[in-house]
């Protein structure tokens, strides 16, 4: 949590562009290196090093801490040393176990470090660019389905610096343990929003208007957990279990909870200016946020299921996913005259209609949720 509140701060006080970009840029190694450690552990199992596992937990300590001085500079350096030392360890972890994941090569893929090592020596807008260099290069060697299997063979059946075949083992993902971390994750950040809420409400005169905001910003937070964990995998909403490589169900988590960290600042914002108008950068930054998370439920919706279950019905998947999509991006873009509280509920109603589709139609015996 320590590391979502850190990053929920970049985007506070109606965010330039430049801000939005550093924000996407920290959110996506610290999510990275969380990933390198966890997809090791669910892995390895009981046979997971605790002392790697406080290493994790140390470093990503440091790299919430330092996020607050990387916008004023203070702290650039002593982020990239952090995230590359603790990708050095990921590595030499995944070495030591003897196996090899071809869905998350980047655990023993060190590419894409290359940029940040060289950003240790670089001032200026330069080194977040290198920064962004390295985790495409980080991406693109996961998200590519021959990028990723050509690395983890190679990997694979690297030898040492004494020219010792390694000889790992590919090695798969267990899903149920994975959809729990995942899903911690997503509980984690949610937890964040309601830090807002609790945090303005302790601070301020309690009124009607405070009293029905703060319901508000709680009940769109039940339906997102709703959506993301009752009927989705891993924290993303709509996605149903075994559906997707791992690789690409990473992705999805990362990018849901982008977009959920970015709400938990929304609602802040929201929160603060309960009595007027929220401005239109904190307006942004809650509609866009949530129109995201409706996008990505659409995509995992689509997303064909097995054999067993029953095929897409595109129109009570169109009517239960794009009203809400549409609500919330026309707030965005026309609702500057709206009160803050109408804005809150107007996002409660799309979040709800989503939710809906669920809660009416009955789960079918011996199948999951089907859209």
């Amino acid at each position: 949590m320590a590391g979502t509140a850190q990053l929920a701060q970049l985007l506070h006080g109606g965010p330039p562009l430049a801000d939005v970009g550093l924000f996407i840029l920290l959110f996506l190694a610290f999510w990275m290196i969380w990933m390198c450690f966890t997809v090791y552990g669910n892995v390895t199992g009981d046979r997971a090093r605790t002392w790697t596992m406080l290493i994790g937990m140390l470093g990503m300590a440091v790299l919430a801490a330092s996020v607050a001085g990387v916008h004023e500079g203070k702290h650039q350096q002593a982020f990239a040393i952090t995230y590359l030392l603790l990708r050095l360890a990921a590595r030499r972890a995944w070495r030591r176990s003897g196996k090899m994941l071809e869905d998350w090569p980047i655990g023993q893929f060190t590419a894409g470090v290359t940029p940040w090592f060289a950003s240790i020596w670089v001032d200026g807008p330069a080194r977040y660019w290198l920064w962004a260099a390295g985790l495409a290069i980080d991406l693109w060697a996961t998200l590519s389905s021959s990028a990723s299997k050509r690395r983890a063979d190679a990997e694979a059946h690297r030898s040492d610096r004494a020219g010792r075949s390694l000889n790992l083992t590919l090695a798969q993902v267990d899903p149920v343990h994975l959809g729990e971390r995942l899903g911690l994750f997503t509980l984690i950040v949610l937890g964040e929003s309601v830090v807002q809420l609790v945090d303005v409400a302790s601070d301020a005169d309690w009124d009607r208007t405070l009293e029905l905001s703060c319901l508000a910003g709680f009940l769109l937070l039940v339906a997102i957990w709703q959506l993301s964990l009752v009927h989705g995998y891993g924290g993303v909403p709509n996605l149903r279990e075994s559906v997707l490589p791992p690789r690409l169900v990473l992705f999805l988590h990362c990018v849901t909870n982008g977009t959920l960290t970015a709400l938990a600042t929304g609602l802040g914002a929201a929160m603060e200016h309960r009595h007027g108008q929220l401005p239109a950068g904190g307006r942004w930054v809650l509609c866009a946020s949530l129109s995201v998370y409706f996008v990505i439920a659409v995509a995992a919706a689509i997303v064909p299921g097995p054999a067993a279950q029953a095929p897409v019905a595109w129109g009570r998947l169109l009517g239960r996913l794009l009203p809400p999509l549409a609500l919330s991006l026309a707030i965005g873009l026309f609702g500057g005259g709206l009160p803050t509280a109408v804005v809150v509920w107007l996002l409660v109603a799309a979040a709800g209609w989503s939710l809906l589709g669920h809660i009416a139609r009955p789960m079918r015996a011996g199948l999951p949720d089907d859209v």
